[in-house]
């Protein structure tokens, strides 16, 4: 009688999702390189299990790339069609992904298993909506209109790449919360967010994560067997990885090594993968959650398909670049594909006012040996001028000679006179000489003494103070196209030159971050306050994306005046205009220009 009932309630026996896995599906050849039935990892199974379960309602998946995320998420949506017999909804970021998705992935996986492939209903699936013949369908859906999402409803929603969501939803709400709308009229709903993180500043995904229990993968160390969550990083930021580099700076194959943050011993690629497989090792939560979500960190390295060495190099050819924008570019791509971890441009592009101050020195004059040519930036406001004097060597190599302040009106042409006269007073070199800017230019864009300062730039008898103003638009140039001659000259005098003053701080802060061995170091004198240092740094930069190409903005987020950074902004984009226009100062910036031009 029990084993009648059983089979006319089609009651199915309580098994876990990871056995249904191992037992029913199979990875297809065409995408994978290891096809056949399949076989999980120990840190597979609980998240899969999880993911499955009738307890747990918010799942959140931080995970670098290629760590099998995609593809447990589609042994999830099988199982909720063939096992379950319930429809789900499957979100990514917008239509071409989902398509791409869908051909790529989607149906090549749903021919490779049978139990699914004998469900799918071809001649009645769309694009992106697939039925299945057990009265269940599978939307993939993107989130670029929001129409669309509210059309359908599930049990079951899939948050695919969270991160690239589009946020422009017309007043609909975030994307994420509208999501989890459209399970809102099933007594049991499941939300699964799955994403490779992006920037801290604005990262969906993390935002999610930090409200679940946060769980790291731990496995005991070869060394101490304290258990320990395999890190790139320890706590304070501090990495966790040992390598070394050849001759030519690149990673030297074979000298990775990760670091055990218990006792810091060092763990090679054989005894991570011991490690991570050891029946010890676990999913451990590292925070309260919020309304008892579950979350997973997953990264490069509790992952079978890396390495120590994939790692390590990875990292070393990040570091390793001298452009301090690519090293930018590349340590994102680094930290969030293959560390699972968000990436703030702010850390890896804000000078740090510590290493600033370790770096004056005493000059054997007002201006140093070294300085070819002198450039001066003055900020203007109401009742002062700001203004940095900077002195300039080969390969943009920059001295700090001087920073002033002249009290006085911006609207009282005798305060520009006082700076005319320290200029045409000049400073000594090393040889006794009076050096004096070749090049000035003067804040006109704040729409107030605007006319005071175009036409005292205009009765400037010896043609090196210019009249500016900025442009905050992403990606505009450093200067407008220079002067040719002395008639075009003149020119510049009646309206500001505009600056780009975004690509310009961009510059300067990455020539801060500069070693002193490294071409284009910046140098201050022993007397150098602390407080300018504070004002030099006192924007912080915000990564965005200008028509498909990543750019910096600055924003002046503290309670630290600007002033200094502005003057200092100016002084750059007055030696750069200046070499523009004069190839005798170009040669000096960079010494290959006419090979270069040859």
């Amino acid at each position: 009688m029990s084993k009648l009932s059983f089979s006319a309630l089609s009651i199915k026996p309580a098994t876990k999702l990871s056995d249904r896995i191992e037992s029913r599906y199979a990875l297809s050849p065409r995408l994978s390189s290891r096809p056949g039935p399949v076989r999980l990892t120990n840190y597979q199974r609980e998240i899969l299990d999880v993911c499955g379960d009738d307890v747990t309602q918010d799942v959140v998946i931080l995970a670098g790339a290629q760590v099998s995320k995609t593809q447990l998420m589609m042994w999830v949506a099988f199982d909720q069609i063939e096992y379950k017999g319930q429809s789900l909804l499957w979100v990514m970021p917008d239509k071409t992904i989902a398509e791409l998705f869908v051909r790529e992935k989607l149906k090549p996986n749903i021919f490779a298993n049978r139990p699914v492939s004998t469900l799918y209903d071809d001649d009645n699936s769309r694009e992106r909506h697939h039925v299945f013949r057990n009265n269940t369908t599978l939307a993939v859906l993107g989130t670029e209109t929001p129409k669309d999402l509210n059309s359908w409803s599930a049990p079951l929603i899939i948050g695919d790449e969270v991160d690239r969501f589009n946020r422009k939803t017309g007043g609909a709400g975030d994307p994420v919360s509208l999501m989890k709308d459209r399970t809102e009229t099933f007594h049991f709903r499941k939300h699964i967010l799955v994403s490779t993180p992006m920037l801290t500043e604005d990262s969906l995904i993390m935002t999610e994560f930090k409200k679940t229990d946060q769980r790291h993968w731990c496995s005991p160390c070869p060394h101490c067997d304290e258990l320990i969550c395999f890190e790139p990083r320890d706590l304070n930021g501090n990495s966790l990885l040992k390598f070394e580099r050849g001759h030519n700076g690149l990673y030297l194959p074979g000298s990775g090594r990760l670091i055990c943050s218990s006792c810091n011993g060092l763990i090679n690629e054989n005894q991570r993968r011991s490690s991570i497989e050891d029946s010890r090792s676990h999913w451990k939560p590292t925070a309260e959650a919020v309304g008892g979500a579950v979350g997973f960190r997953m990264w490069a390295g509790i992952s079978s398909f890396s390495s120590i060495d994939k790692i390590c190099e990875k990292f070393c050819e990040a570091t390793a670049k001298d452009n301090p924008v690519q090293k930018m570019q590349a340590l994102q791509v680094v930290v969030n594909q293959t560390f699972g971890q968000t990436f703030s441009a702010t850390s890896h592009v804000k000078p740090q006012i510590a290493a600033l101050l370790a770096r004056v020195e005493g000059y054997d004059a007002e201006v140093p040996t070294g300085v070819k040519f002198i450039t001066l930036g003055s900020d203007v406001q109401h009742n002062r001028l700001e203004y940095v004097v900077l002195g300039w060597g080969l390969y943009g190599e920059c001295w700090l000679v001087k920073y002033g302040v002249i009290d006085g009106s911006g609207y009282d042409t005798a305060t520009y006179d006082e700076l005319y006269d320290r200029c045409r007073a000049g400073w000594l070199d090393a040889d006794g000489k009076t050096r004096r800017p070749s090049m000035a230019f003067l804040d006109a864009g704040d729409g107030n003494t605007t006319h005071v300062v175009l036409e005292w730039c205009q009765g400037d008898s010896t043609g090196i103070f210019y009249p500016i103003k900025g442009s905050g638009t992403p990606g505009y140039p450093y200067v407008e196209a220079p002067y040719h001659d002395l008639e075009e000259r003149k020119i510049y005098r009646e309206t500001p030159i505009v600056l780009g003053v975004n690509r310009l701080k961009e510059r300067i802060y990455s020539s801060l971050r500069l070693a002193q061995d490294k071409k284009g170091y910046v140098h201050f004198p022993l007397e150098t306050p602390r407080d300018f240092l504070e004002g030099l740094t006192s924007e912080d930069p915000k990564e965005t994306i200008v028509k498909g190409v990543r750019a910096l903005v600055f924003e002046h987020t503290r309670n630290v005046r600007n002033e200094k950074l502005d003057a200092w902004v100016y002084a750059t984009a007055a030696a750069e205009f200046i070499a523009l226009s004069d190839p005798t100062y170009r040669v000096i910036l960079d010494p290959n220009y006419y090979k270069k031009e040859k």
